[in-house]
């Protein structure tokens, strides 16, 4: 039996795609096996969707979706290899006939085993890792400086179909990551979200939201807040789905449109909403478009950027000339006001049938400037100017 299993791995079949819609429902396949390790899921532009988002069983060929792809459907292509034959059916070498026939109940011998009552242990599912460390620099031109760094990652099952996932970090370096590889860590960033699978989940900290429900308006932030999303399913009048988040804005939404130059790659610079010509961009928040088509980002695919800088380079997969239009969407740090977040999004589906509906506002909070403080004279002033930034003037010495 081994010997045959062999046999049968070693017999590979060539690549199948598929295209598939997400849900809660397990999805069979193939009526073969699937080769271990050959499963790839892509979204509609292309990208790798990641492992965590679903689960699969290569001997039964069968796939189903958690966290958002269960509860947010959208179409997806699944790329498989198929082995000759199906492994998850039970072979044996003798007939089963042979086996002797069951005994009455009362020939068969009584045992008495004592049974240990299950005890569930909270958080014993849970999966901890990372670092800390602290380190003290001094020198004979410099005071004492204390440094700290901490990682922490905690995953796991908290109770019986809950499930925790947390990242906790904090770096005292006042920079952000490059973006020249297609994943990027993050300093100072803390992060918690808690599922339940027949319910919804819950999420606080610093994350990326943003609508992936609406195809003609896609638009992501990156938030520091809270948020939620679950689902509700009536026998008689379909499912609803809804998702909501409340949240301070970790930074100001700007877009270029701009024209490349012939021949070259770049950098090229970018400016904030208001033409600010010095700015640093939130790492991970940005979206490159050329002629209308979604790039990636790194240094083996279409550009890398300089968050500190505000640069963008294109690499020689992207040749640039004059006739190439280039759309950079992106967030930047800005000091100015305190920025509110709120978006909600609802969907109904019943009978094959779907509505939708979506909110989203983002706005500053002018009664609450970071960096200056205005006296009741100098905001009544403000406030007869109106959009006339250059009378936007007050003496002071």
């Amino acid at each position: 039996m081994f010997l045959a299993c062999q046999t049968s791995l070693g017999q590979w079949n060539g690549m199948v795609e598929k295209q598939l819609r997400t849900g809660p429902d397990t999805l069979q396949l193939d009526s073969n096996s699937l080769a271990p390790g050959s499963l790839s899921l892509y979204d509609i532009y292309g990208l790798p969707i990641d492992t965590s988002e679903y689960i699969w069983e290569p001997w039964s060929a069968r796939l189903w979706f958690t966290g958002t792809l269960a509860n947010q459907p959208m179409e997806v292509l699944v790329r498989y290899q198929t082995l000759a034959g199906d492994l998850n059916q039970r072979y044996s070498h003798k007939s089963r006939d042979l086996l002797l026939p069951p005994q009455p109940l009362e020939a068969r011998p009584n045992y008495i085993v004592e049974r240990e009552l299950d005890s569930y242990e909270p958080f014993q599912g849970l999966n901890k890792s990372g670092s800390i460390t602290r380190g003290v620099t001094v020198g004979n031109n410099q005071d004492l400086v204390l440094n700290s760094d901490l990682n922490l990652q905690i995953s796991g099952e908290i109770a019986p179909n809950t499930f925790l996932r947390a990242s906790i970090s904090d770096n005292n370096l006042p920079v952000q990551t490059g973006g020249y590889t297609q994943r990027l860590g993050e300093f100072d960033r803390a992060y918690i979200e808690i599922e339940q699978t027949t319910l919804g989940r819950l999420r606080a900290g610093d994350y990326l939201t943003g609508s992936r429900m609406f195809y003609f308006n896609p638009y992501q932030r990156k938030i520091s807040g809270a948020g939620i999303e679950t689902r509700y399913l009536e026998s008689d009048i379909g499912e609803t789905f809804v998702s909501m988040d409340a949240a301070l804005s970790r930074g100001k939404f700007a877009r270029n449109v701009f024209m490349g130059e012939e021949g070259n790659q770049g950098p090229y610079k970018l400016t904030g909403a208001e033409n600010e010509q010095f700015i640093i961009i939130l790492s991970g928040t940005e979206r490159v478009y050329l002629d209308g088509v979604l790039q990636t980002r790194g240094e083996e695919n279409d550009y890398v950027i300089d968050y500190n800088a505000a640069e963008i380079i294109f690499t020689p997969n992207q040749p640039m000339t004059s006739a190439r239009r280039i759309i950079v969407e992106f967030q930047y740090n800005d000091q100015s006001y305190a920025r509110y977040v709120a978006r909600a999004d609802v969907e109904h589906r019943v009978n094959g049938w779907s509505v939708k509906a979506g909110y989203f506002n983002e706005s500053d909070a002018r009664n609450q400037p970071i960096q200056q403080g205005l006296s009741e004279d100098e905001q009544r002033y403000l406030s007869t100017i109106g959009n006339d930034l250059s009378q936007a003037y007050v003496p002071s010495w």
